[in-house]
C-alpha cells in the first residue's frame, strides 16, 4: 500500500513539474502554470530536499541566475516604468520563483533516484497533449491555413512542432528505441509541421534526423562544452549577419525552398529597429517579459526573433551569460552519458532555431532540467528496483 501511494506522489510531482514549466493549453494558460509553480516550490521545502542539493556548483549558478531576473526586473520597473510598453516587475518575480522551483525540484528526482520513472510520466503528460493536439489538427485540415497567431489546442504551430520533436527526444531517452522507429517518428513531425505551415518545425525534425544518424561521430562533439558556446556565437552573430546573407543567391534559394520571404518574415527589419534598444541597456536589459513588448512597441511586427536578442532584452548580457554558463556546466557534467544523447541534441535544436525564433528561453530551461535528470540517470538504471526510502515512511 505503501508503495502505491509513493508511486501517486511521484505522478503528481511529475504533474505539477509539466504543468509548472511545460504546460500550454489555450490562450490563458500562465495562470494555472503559476499555481503549479508554488505548489512544486512548496512540495520541494516541505520534503526537505531542497536544503540537499547534489551537485552545488549547478544549485550556485541557478541561484545566481534568478537573482540576475529579479535585479533586471526591479531595476526596469525604476527606469521603464512609466512606459506604455513596460511589463511589471511581477514577471521578472514569477520566473525567477519558476526557475528555482522547477531545479529545486528535479535535485529531488536525482537524490532519490528516480530518474526514468519521472522521465515516464513526463512523456506520458506530454504523449496525452500531444494526442489531443493531433487530433484537433487533423480533424481541421481542411480549414488550417498560414497564421502564426492560431491556436492548436496547446499552443502556436511553434509550440506543437517544438514538443513533437520534444515528445521523440524523451522516448529515445526512456525507451532507447532502433533508429529506424526514431526517424520514422521524425517523419511525422515533419508531416504535421507541414500541415500547419512551421518552416522551423521541419528544419528541427530534419537537423534531428542529422543528429541521431550520426551519433556514434556527433556525441564526443555535442558533449564538448566549448562546441556549445560556438553555437552560442553562431545565434548571436546570426542576426548581425543576416543582412549579407540575405543578398546571396544561394539564400535565397533555400528562402524561396521552405516558402519565406527574402526578408524572413521581417525578421531583417526587426533585427535593425531593435539595435538601438538592445544598446541602451545592454548588461541588465529591461526586465523579463519587455524584450516581447518593447520589440512589438518599436517594430509594430512582432517580437526580436532571435533567441538571445530576446534574452538579451529581457535579462541583459548579464542574465544571458548567466543562463548559458548554467548550460554549459551540466553539459561539461553530464561526461558524455549516453542516455541523455537525444535531449541534448534538443538543447543543439533550440539554439539552432533560436538564430530565427524565440526558443532560448523558458521553453530551453525546461528542456535543460530534464537533460540534467537524464544526465544524472545511473548506468544500471534498467536493473533498479522500485526505490523507496525507508525513512520516509
Amino acid at each position: 500500500m505503501g508503495k502505491v501511494t509513493y508511486m501517486w506522489k511521484e505522478f503528481f510531482g511529475a504533474v505539477l513539474f509539466y504543468h509548472a514549466i511545460l504546460f500550454r493549453f489555450g490562450e490563458d494558460f500562465k495562470f494555472i502554470q503559476y499555481g503549479c509553480v508554488l505548489c512544486l516550490l512548496l512540495c520541494v521545502i516541505v520534503s526537505g530536499d531542497f536544503f540537499k542539493p547534489m551537485n552545488k556548483k549547478t544549485s550556485f549558478l541557478v541561484s545566481l541566475f534568478a537573482l540576475a531576473v529579479l535585479y533586471t526586473g526591479v531595476r526596469g520597473e525604476y527606469l521603464y516604468g512609466r512606459y506604455s510598453w513596460h511589463t511589471g516587475f511581477l514577471s521578472s518575480a514569477l520566473l525567477a520563483t519558476q526557475v528555482v522551483s522547477v531545479f529545486g525540484y528535479i535535485e529531488r528526482i536525482v537524490y532519490r533516484k528516480i530518474q526514468i520513472k519521472f522521465l515516464k510520466y513526463i512523456l506520458c503528460i506530454l504523449g496525452f497533449y500531444l494526442l489531443i493536439t493531433d487530433f484537433y489538427i487533423l480533424y481541421n485540415i481542411g480549414n488550417i491555413v498560414d497564421d502564426s497567431s492560431r491556436i492548436f489546442v496547446i499552443g502556436s504551430k511553434f509550440i506543437v512542432s517544438y514538443y513533437h520533436l520534444l515528445f521523440v527526444a524523451l522516448y529515445g531517452v526512456v525507451y532507447s528505441p532502433h533508429l529506424l522507429l526514431t526517424i520514422l517518428q521524425l517523419i511525422y513531425c515533419i508531416l504535421i509541421s507541414k500541415i500547419i505551415y512551421c518552416s522551423t518545425g521541419i528544419l528541427g525534425a530534419l537537423a534531428f534526423v542529422g543528429f541521431v544518424s550520426f551519433k556514434p561521430f556527433l556525441k564526443r562533439i555535442l558533449y564538448n562544452h566549448f562546441i556549445f558556446w560556438l553555437s552560442i556565437c553562431v545565434c548571436a552573430l546570426f542576426a548581425l549577419l543576416m543582412e549579407s546573407f540575405r543578398e546571396s543567391d544561394w539564400f535565397q534559394n533555400f528562402l524561396l525552398a521552405l516558402g519565406e520571404s527574402p526578408s524572413m518574415s521581417g525578421r531583417t527589419l526587426i533585427y535593425a529597429q531593435i539595435y538601438d534598444s538592445l544598446l541602451d541597456s545592454p548588461w541588465f536589459g529591461y526586465g523579463n517579459g519587455n524584450g516581447t513588448t518593447l520589440s512589438i512597441y518599436i517594430t509594430d511586427i512582432g517580437d526580436a526573433q532571435n533567441g538571445i536578442l530576446a534574452d538579451v532584452l529581457d535579462w541583459g548580457i548579464l542574465g544571458t551569460m548567466l543562463l548559458f554558463y548554467l548550460a554549459a556546466q551540466i553539459i561539461k557534467s553530464a561526461n558524455f552519458r549516453e542516455r541523455g544523447f537525444n535531449l541534448l541534441c534538443f538543447l543543439y535544436l533550440y539554439v539552432i532555431m533560436g538564430m530565427v525564433e524565440i526558443t532560448l528561453g523558458v521553453k530551453f530551461i525546461a528542456v535543460l532540467c530534464l537533460f540534467f535528470v537524464a544526465a544524472n540517470v545511473p548506468h544500471n538504471a534498467n536493473h533498479l528496483k522500485y526505490y523507496h526510502l525507508k525513512s520516509k515512511r
